[in-house]
């Protein structure tokens, strides 16, 4: 439970749904570090470099410390001298005689707070007062220049809510006065904060920031990780005292007391490296590659547009609408048409520009409900029509008719998925999904009887597929709310996910493929890792939901209710939400531009215009 536990919140982490600051709280509790005890207390790494700038610049990168480094490793001459002694030493090899985090370190930072355990660790004295933590920029030149001084930071300096209370000599006690005759008071502060409680909230502000973000990792590596010992902390400049590290000595097979009580002290009060959690590279924070992605155009049709703080929705216009409900709605790709379909046969194509419809055909002589529609961009002016009776429609609408009417399914299809590829992939209520390769331009019927590629069976009916960009990844929805994650490449199965307690209505993948949402008549929408199979976040609204589209960050999700939801998943709040339809919005489609959306519920479909406050 608890490696699944460690991979739930790394994740979390990784999508945005856990801060930096909680992250590392969090690790901090796995590796058995506790505000309770001041040997084993909670590190936190220095983040911010700069400590004498008027203003702190936190999109330069020369403002931050090197994570990738631990403190000891930062100053090259220093570490050159380190090393040169750690060559000549007999085994066991050091780097660094003392630790990154002490009770002496801890009390060092916290004394004005806590006198008291200063106290008690020191004999009844406090330290002399030159060697106190009397400002930031003087510790922090210490910490990068001192042969003996490597200590990190505790999380006090990130802490919002605390009041800073740690920086300032609140019970006015008499530390003493420094070299220079100057009482020992406040601590001094880097001059782009004004007071105390904005250096911390600058701090903290530093410690969430991108550059942080996607460096931390790093960090996390040698503290936490599989840089904490043998070769690769070596390699990384990272190597400790021995008794720095758990397991080292077996007190129990010390029979000299003096020698074990030796032994005691030394680990007790000179520093404890945090029980190792990471045995490989820990993973960087994935929202931060996508926000990469758009830097470089790399963009969903929706991120184009969808990264504001207040999207507005406005309806263009309403189609004439079917005689029962629409089931389906898909935006061709130049935007020029809207196509639907209905529970009433009823295909229906409507241009944008003119608002006005230009075909309303019934593909069949008699009624035959229609569940869901696919056009391919390999075969122009033709629609893929998924039936209740298990057929699979080919409509050319040019030529108003039907180029090929074929029995795919025992049952109802209900569901459909294209690959750009010519992959056809059909989902159906006999608990079945098959894979079908489509025939080169013109269709024709005889090919594709014999183009069956796969057959993927389950034990519960189908109501729900998606296909990866990538076109590496499958995954299909159940009627009992199962998820599972087929190889597109080999049509393998690969695992399956945590669901849903009810029908699962849509899925979709994110446009780096790494994550999956889903919709389900449980009334919520989940977000799983695509590699591990973890749910990464959920969320319950107030009826079922129906229909989903997103870029990865931004989810439109529609409800029984026929409201449409608009959610901003890197900060997880919700943005807007628009009253579509008067009954469940069965489907939603975007546009390749991203300007509209179309929304299909009730006997209606109804175009809408995003637009956003700048």
């Amino acid at each position: 439970m608890e490696k699944r536990e460690k991979c739930i919140m790394t994740l979390k982490w990784q999508y945005g749904a856990l801060s930096n600051y909680d992250y590392l709280l969090y690790l901090n509790s796995l590796a058995d570090r506790t505000f309770n005890d001041l040997t084993q207390y909670p590190v936190f790494p220095w983040v911010v470099a700069d400590y004498s700038s008027i203003t702190l610049d936190l999109t330069n990168p020369k403002t931050f410390r090197d994570l990738t480094k631990p403190i000891g490793a930062l100053n090259l001459e220093r570490l050159l001298k380190l090393k040169e002694r750690y060559n000549e030493m007999n085994s066991p090899k050091f780097l660094y005689g003392s630790h990154y985090s002490t009770p002496g370190f801890v009390l060092f930072y916290l004394v004005r707070k806590y006198p008291q355990y200063m106290l008690c660790l020191q004999n009844g004295r406090f330290d002399h007062p030159d060697r106190m933590f009397n400002s930031l920029s003087d510790t922090w030149r210490n910490v990068l220049n001192n042969m003996s001084d490597f200590k990190e930071l505790v999380p006090e300096f990130y802490d919002t809510d605390q009041c800073s209370d740690f920086l300032t000599n609140k019970y006015g006690i008499d530390f003493g006065c420094r070299h220079d005759g100057r009482k020992v008071g406040d601590v001094e502060l880097p001059p782009w904060a004004n007071n105390h409680v904005e250096f911390i909230s600058k701090l903290r502000e530093a410690l969430e920031c991108d550059h942080v973000s996607k460096n931390l990792h790093n960090w996390i590596d040698l503290i936490f990780g599989y840089k904490q010992n043998g070769p690769e902390a070596i390699e990384a400049n990272n190597v400790f005292y021995y008794l720095c590290y758990e397991g080292a000595v077996d007190l129990n097979n010390v029979r000299d007391w003096n020698q074990r009580h030796a032994l005691e002290v030394q680990i007790m009060e000179f520093g404890q490296i945090p029980k190792q959690i990471f045995k490989k590279p820990h993973p960087p924070k994935t929202c931060l590659l996508i926000k990469d992605f758009q830097q470089f155009g790399i963009m969903s049709k929706i991120e184009q547009y969808w990264n504001w703080n207040k999207i507005n929705v406005s309806k263009l216009f309403t189609t004439t609408k079917h005689r029962d409900k629409a089931t389906s709605v898909k935006f061709t790709e130049d935007m020029k048409t809207v196509w639907s379909v209905g529970l009433d046969a009823m295909l229906k194509v409507h241009c944008i520009s003119t608002q006005k419809q230009l075909r309303n055909v019934t593909v069949r002589g008699f009624p035959v409900k229609f569940n869901d529609l696919v056009l391919p961009s390999m075969y122009l002016s033709t629609a893929l029509i998924a039936t209740m009776h298990g057929s699979l429609i080919v409509y050319d609408i040019d030529c108003c008719r039907v180029v090929d009417d074929f029995r795919a399914h025992e049952d109802s299809i209900s569901s459909l998925a294209w690959s750009n590829n010519g992959f056809l992939i059909t989902g159906s209520l006999d608990c079945s999904v098959r894979i079908w390769k489509t025939p080169q331009v013109p269709w024709t019927h005889i090919e594709l009887i014999n183009s069956l590629k796969a057959e993927l069976e389950h034990e519960n009916k189908i109501t729900s597929l998606a296909l990866s960009q990538d076109e590496k990844l499958l995954a299909t929805g159940t009627n009992v709310g199962e998820i599972f994650l087929w190889s597109f490449l080999d049509y393998s199965f690969i695992q399956q996910l945590p669901g849903h307690a009810g029908s699962v209505n849509k899925m979709s993948f994110s446009p780096d493929c790494s994550k999956l949402l889903s919709c389900s008549d449980d009334c919520s929408f989940k977000v799983f890792d695509s590699l591990s199979g973890l749910e990464v976040y959920t969320n319950t609204l107030k009826c079922p939901l129906k229909s989903l589209a997103w870029d990865g960050y931004h989810v439109l999700v529609g409800g029984q209710n026929g409201i449409m939801y608009l959610w901003d998943l890197e900060k997880f709040e919700l943005i807007n939400e628009v009253q579509t339809h008067s009954d469940g919005l069965l489907a939603i489609d975007v546009s390749n531009d991203g300007n509209m959306v179309a929304t299909a519920g009730d006997r209606f479909i109804n175009v809408w215009k995003i637009s956003c406050d700048v």
